[in-house]
Formats: structure tokens, C-alpha cells, sequence
């Protein structure tokens, strides 16, 4: 998940960042220290999964702030009061951290986030193919000709045999298009085709592409495990 922190404390700020460059799926797009950056920061980044924020800020309340948008990505809100609790949750955020910031319960708190964002999935189970854009047209890829999907900063590689098609997306809208019946994300840059999976070994795929190796993320190998079809 591609994250932004908001909090005018420095020190905040920091803890907040150590906490997300633990975990392998979080992915820090930037530190703000203001509301008026944090909206500069959201109209150049089409995709931001997760904002950490804070609530006291200088220039505007930060749910005051989330007010102002119709489509605010999830919300995990960071304050040192608990007094803003109710009105967060009225809000619609996905979990709300009193300060300091122990990193079991951010863990708690970035798990919800990612079982939320898996829900938001669209029912693609039986599609047999998609549409990408390809030299100028939109090409039919056959699901299962798709080896695996990589994240390249705004674009996303979708892998099919010797054929690279580079898209402009994000993971997120990738796992929504792709039917979860085949398809794993199993590192915060790779999402996989379980039908061309030889090998798990340790924290690594083998592929039935010779040669072709895919590495699992920490976070995410519970949930490859879960859909491995163990004997």
C-alpha cells in the first residue's frame, strides 16, 4: 500500500515513518507536515492507498480536511487525544491510534487497512480475460496466459509469457481486475498466477517459467500459504 504521513510534530513524523518502512507492503510516498502540502501531495499521486494522520493541525482540523474530499483513500487517524474518536469513526476511517505510537498496535491498525482494501474487490471471478492499453491499442490478454504482474512506480508490468505490456495503474486497481480464484498477491510489487507456481521455497517462488523466481513478503505469505492447495 502506497502511504502518505500527516503530522505537523517532526518527532511524530519520524516514529511514524520507522513504523511503515518495517513493513515490506508499505510503501512511504511522503512525510507531510502540513494539510496545504498533504493536498499537493494527493493531486500529483493518483494512487495513495493510506493516509496516517493526525488530527491538531495548525492550518485546518485533519477531519475537517477529510471532509473536503468525496473519494479519500483509507484514513488511519494518529492523535494524542482520544477525544476525537467518535467523530473520526463518524468519518469513516479505518482506525484511529492514540499516540505514542506502539508498533503492535499500527500492525493492528495497517492490518484492518489491508483486509479493507482486499474487500473493496470487484467480482471478477470468472473472467477469462482483460483489455490492456498496447502500442497505441487495447489488447485481449487471456488470464491464463498471465504469469505475474509487477509494480514499475505509476505503471504496473503485466507479464504473459515473452510478452512484457507495461500499463499505467496501480497493484491496488490490478488486484481488482484480476479473479482472486487465480490470482495471489504475495509481495507489495508482485501479484502471481497460482497456475504457474512450481515451487515455494523458503521466501521464493519458483515459476514454471525456467528461470523466473518471485520473492515473498513477509506480510503476505500467511495468505499465499492459505491459498496453496496443501495436501
Amino acid at each position: 500500500m502506497r502511504v502518505i504521513i500527516v503530522d505537523d510534530d517532526p518527532v511524530s513524523r519520524d516514529l511514524l515513518k520507522i513504523c511503515v518502512e518495517r513493513n515490506d507492503d508499505l510503501e512511504l510516498v511522503a512525510s507531510c507536515s502540513s494539510i496545504r502540502e498533504t493536498m499537493t501531495v494527493l493531486k500529483e499521486e493518483k494512487y495513495i492507498d493510506l493516509i496516517l494522520l493526525d488530527v491538531e493541525m495548525p492550518e485546518i482540523n485533519g477531519l475537517d480536511f477529510l471532509n473536503t474530499f468525496k473519494d479519500i483513500p483509507q484514513v488511519i487517524i494518529v492523535s494524542g487525544k482520544k477525544d476525537y474518536a467518535a467523530a473520526a469513526y463518524d468519518s469513516n476511517v479505518t482506525d484511529y491510534i492514540v499516540k505514542p505510537v506502539n508498533y503492535d498496535r499500527f500492525l493492528k491498525a495497517i492490518d484492518k487497512a489491508r483486509m479493507a482494501e482486499f474487500g473493496f474487490r470487484q467480482d471478477t471471478q470468472n473472467a477469462d480475460f482483460i483489455f490492456v492499453r498496447h502500442q497505441n491499442r487495447l489488447q485481449k490478454v487471456a488470464m491464463n496466459d498471465i504469469d505475474y504482474t509487477e509494480a514499475n512506480a505509476d505503471y504496473v508490468n503485466v507479464v504473459a509469457g515473452d510478452t512484457k505490456y507495461v500499463i499505467h495503474s496501480s497493484m491496488k486497481h490490478m488486484e481488482s481486475k484480476l479473479p482472486s480464484k487465480r490470482f495471489v498477491r504475495v509481495h507489495r510489487s508482485f501479484i502471481v498466477n497460482l497456475g504457474k507456481v512450481k515451487t515455494v521455497e523458503e521466501n521464493t517462488l519458483y515459476m514454471t517459467t525456467k528461470g523466473l523466481t518471485i520473492p515473498i513478503g513477509r506480510l503476505y505469505k500467511e495468505q499465499l500459504m492459505q491459498r496453496l492447495n496443501l495436501v
